[in-house]
């Protein structure tokens, strides 16, 4: 009985010696392959001849690149044009500062818009340096609103668009001027009125008013005035300090 186990230990322990583990087997195959493979190129003697003499694909072990035919002949270097020439270029370059300069060079019809939480008025004057005199004017109350309709988004509406005709009768009648005097309105000094007059608009007060020339200069009937607003200027008092204000009105 102990010859039989002895004998069935000493067959055990030659076959297991025999058995390659898996770790053994990468370990093998890495050793062949790394002995197998390819020493890299030498490097030259000096940084600067590094491209000159050694190829950079044989550093990093790449397959050698085909050679030019048919289909792989390199062409020459295309470079880029820019199609805007330096001359255009400096033409469409536009400062803020000479932007500004042109403005304020020219004369600014205004519209003040007055709104307020019981009407709104809307008033359109001539530019400053001729008076500043009123050339139209519309409110809520005017264009047939009554009591606390009046300040309704619906009345400013109106106001306004009873202002826009006033402007255009004034284009059409400062054109008719322009082409019998040679000037603007009674052949002053501003040729450039009629069609090719500039609107500042100018906001004073939070009722509904704004939003109702808001949309009306954006709705189809504000077309052929609103390319003439320039500027839109907010000139609603801000209190900072001072007296006690008056008590609220309780309704």
């Amino acid at each position: 009985m102990l010859a039989h186990l002895a004998r069935r230990h000493f067959s055990l322990s030659a076959s297991s010696s025999r058995v390659t583990t898996p770790a053994k087997c990468l370990a093998l195959k890495f050793s062949t392959t790394s002995s197998a493979a390819a020493s890299p190129p030498p490097l030259p003697a000096s940084s600067e001849d590094l491209f000159s003499e050694v190829d950079p694909r044989a550093l990093l072990d790449l397959p050698p690149s085909a050679a030019p035919g048919k289909h792989t002949a390199q062409g020459p270097a295309s470079t880029f044009v820019n199609p805007i020439t330096t001359a255009e270029a400096d033409a469409a370059t536009f400062s803020k500062s000479a932007y500004s300069n042109m403005i304020s060079s020219r004369p600014l019809f205004r519209l003040h818009i007055q709104s307020s939480r019981n009407n709104t008025l809307v008033t359109f004057t001539s530019p400053s340096a001729s008076g500043g005199k009123a050339l139209g004017w519309a409110s809520g109350g005017r264009s047939g609103f009554k009591g606390t309709n009046k300040s309704s988004f619906e009345a400013a509406y109106q106001a306004v668009m009873e202002i826009f005709k006033v402007i255009r009768w004034r284009i059409d009648l400062i054109d008719e001027k322009q082409k019998g005097k040679g000037g603007g309105e009674g052949g002053d000094k501003y040729p450039e009125r009629g069609k090719d007059m500039l609107i500042e608009v100018v906001f004073k007060g939070a009722g509904k008013g704004r939003e109702a020339m808001s949309s009306a200069l954006s709705s189809t009937e504000g077309a052929g005035i609103r390319e003439k607003v320039i500027r839109m200027t907010d000139r609603t008092p801000i209190k900072v300090g001072g007296t006690r204000a008056q008590k609220a009105r309780r309704l």
